[in-house]
């Protein structure tokens, strides 16, 4: 028969009942670690569900005050000179845009914020927003696009009817 010392068998003691310790706290961890990441992800989703929900509200608000642009009569009327007044106090009323356009029936350039009267008016950066509302006669939300300055916007546009629903023009805000 062969003799162990007490220290072996202590130190054998000890490991025995540390071992299932050790393994019971490594699964714990695991488990931890497992709905640490659950938590994150389900933060992310609430925290990007927010955003939309603001980013939602903003954009209404854009195409309701457009809206409320292209009731004006004086756009109705092609009165341009006078209705560009009244888009200049609105894009200096609003900070998260950057400009606005009025476009007419053909996808013509009439007017730009950003443009004094008189001056070339540049080519429209995203055309094919601008070709969706000639076409469906209804607000679109444009894409994102590098415009001719290098910062990324999009423009927000709204029909202007005239008479029987027939499309006049488009009022456009490029937002920030």
């Amino acid at each position: 028969m062969r003799i162990t010392s007490l220290r072996r068998r202590l130190f054998l003691v000890g490991a025995a009942g540390l071992l299932p310790l050790a393994v019971a706290s490594g699964f714990a961890l695991l488990a931890l670690v497992d709905h640490q990441k659950q938590q994150a992800a389900q933060s992310g989703i609430e925290i990007t569900r927010a955003l939309s929900i603001a980013v939602d509200g903003e954009l209404q608000r854009t195409v309701a005050a457009l809206q409320a642009l292209a009731a004006d009569p004086r756009v109705a009327s092609g009165d341009v000179r006078r209705h560009r007044e009244l888009l200049d106090r609105a894009v200096g009323a609003r900070p998260d845009w950057t400009e606005a356009l009025l476009h007419d029936a053909r996808g013509r350039v009439v007017l730009n914020t950003s443009i004094s009267p008189g001056a070339p008016l540049p080519p429209t950066v995203e055309p094919e927003s601008l070709e969706q509302i000639l076409r469906t006669s209804q607000p679109v939300i444009g894409t994102l696009r590098r415009g001719l300055k290098g910062t990324y916007r999009f423009p927000v546009r709204v029909p202007v009817f005239v008479r029987a629903g027939r499309l006049r023009y488009s009022v456009n805000a490029v937002v920030a």
